[in-house]
Formats: structure tokens, C-alpha cells, sequence
């Protein structure tokens, strides 16, 4: 599933290939025809590149930390931040 934050989406070309169960794309990232992103990546920057394995011990606190920030992004809207 891939998951637009705070209005940006990682983009990905049709070719691509990103892993089921990769857990993260970098808002903004770009995801060329030559990128492969395995399981339990961190992907950010244009073009993605993985930066780490994500422990499956923190998808707790990953989720936790989506929401967190995605309330954050509506206060400041509705603030005109």
C-alpha cells in the first residue's frame, strides 16, 4: 500500500520493483525503473536508495509516529500554518 503524507506520495515507476513488505518510502521519494527496495527497507531520496533494514520490533512505534505527525500536519492546517 502506498501512503501519501502530509500531501507528498513517494512516486514509483511502472517498472519498479518494491517488495510487499517494505516498510518505508521517504514522502517525496522517487522510485526509478532500476530500484529494487527488499522487505523491511527504509527507501528515502530521489532516486530511493535503502538506507537500513527497519527492526520489526518498532513497527509499533513506526505506526505510532505516523499518526502522530499526520495530527500534527492537520492542527497546523486548521492553525494556517
Amino acid at each position: 500500500m502506498i501512503r501519501s503524507f502530509n500531501g507528498r506520495t513517494p512516486k514509483l515507476a511502472a517498472s519498479a520493483f518494491v517488495s510487499e513488505v517494505a516498510y518505508v518510502i521517504g514522502a517525496g521519494s522517487l522510485v526509478d525503473t532500476v530500484t529494487k527496495i527488499p522487505e523491511k527497507s527504509v527507501a528515502i531520496g530521489i532516486p530511493a536508495r535503502v538506507k537500513s533494514e527497519f527492526p520489526p520490533d518498532r513497527m509499533d512505534w513506526l505506526e505510532y509516529v505516523t499518526r502522530l505527525y499526520a495530527e500534527y500536519a492537520q492542527n497546523y492546517k486548521r492553525q494556517g500554518l
